[in-house]
């Protein structure tokens, strides 16, 4: 057994924390902001990303069957998801939350948008947190919280409660 000392165990250190923490806050508002609906029809497509012309299929449509079913789809809507950098969001998870009912849910980012802050699948995610009067429907949007979270944790019993993430 190799012992690790000094810098280079501080640098596993950090290493390891890094890899068991839940993603990072985004750089941008995701408090209190308008989740909009989109139509991705995951499961009339096959859970094909390729087949919705998903801004991440070519990185995330090779995942497994499983993978994709795992969480509804959504789509981000931030300005700077265009650039040569933005695939880096495809394939996390977001828990999203409707602030007028505390309703929330899981939903892992396939695609890019360009309307709102967030655009949720209907059949998916949207339609499980709407207001039991269909309002938000009516309306074309949500106010939602949302926040980063780690897939693996939100696919545990309990990990992607609100209060726990």
């Amino acid at each position: 057994m190799v012992a690790i000392t000094g810098g280079r165990a501080l640098a596993v250190a950090v290493l390891l924390c890094a890899m068991a923490a839940p993603a990072t806050a985004a750089p941008w508002p995701t408090s209190n902001v308008n989740a909009t609906y989109n139509g991705y029809y995951p499961e009339q497509s096959g859970w094909d990303l390729r087949s919705i012309n998903a801004f991440c299929a070519p990185w995330d449509a090779s995942q497994p069957l499983w993978w994709r079913q795992q969480f509804g789809w959504a789509g981000l809507c931030e300005p700077w998801l265009g650039t040569s950098t933005s695939y880096g969001y495809c394939g996390t998870c977001i828990n999203v939350t409707n602030r007028a009912t505390g309703k929330w849910i899981v939903a892992r980012i396939v695609d890019k948008c360009t309307g709102g802050s967030v655009e949720l699948d209907y059949e998916t995610v949207f339609s499980k947190i709407d207001d039991s009067d269909g309002h938000g429907f009516d309306k074309g949007y949500l106010k939602v919280d949302y926040k980063f979270i780690s897939c693996y944790r939100a696919s545990r019993p309990g990990g992607a409660e609100p209060g726990r993430m």
